[in-house]
């Protein structure tokens, strides 16, 4: 029985360590980066169903933390991460061969899950 389990585990093991990673490059499959910025903050400007649409990124703020913030200057910091649009992904098809139509944003999405954000007097 134990040479059974034995065979078993080896052929297992080598199964599992036989498959290729599809990440080639690591620095190109890298797609989050840091980034800051400054911007006068306007609550219902930019306000979008995902966050706050600040210099081309989406910023995942809170609707408590963005009434406080509303009409001050302000510095943004963080990790964002790019997420594709529906144009750069391939069409999907159902079986009959007919496209599915997919919902989300058209255009890849630059998006701030956590920023710090710190107010700038002047």
């Amino acid at each position: 029985m134990k040479n059974i389990l034995t065979v078993i585990f080896i052929i297992c093991s080598l199964y599992i360590n036989a498959q290729k990673t599809s990440k080639t490059n690591p620095e190109l499959s890298d797609t989050t980066k840091t980034v800051s910025f400054l911007i006068n903050f306007d609550e219902s400007k930019m306000a979008c169903k995902d966050g706050y649409a600040m210099n081309g990124y989406i910023v995942n703020i809170s609707y408590e933390k963005a009434k406080k913030l509303n009409g001050k200057k302000i510095k943004v910091t963080g990790l964002f991460t790019l997420i594709t649009g529906l144009k750069n992904q391939p069409k999907e098809y159902d079986k009959n061969g007919n496209e599915i139509i997919m919902q989300g944003r058209l255009n890849d999405i630059e998006y701030i899950n956590s920023p710090t954000i710190e107010i700038i007097n002047n």
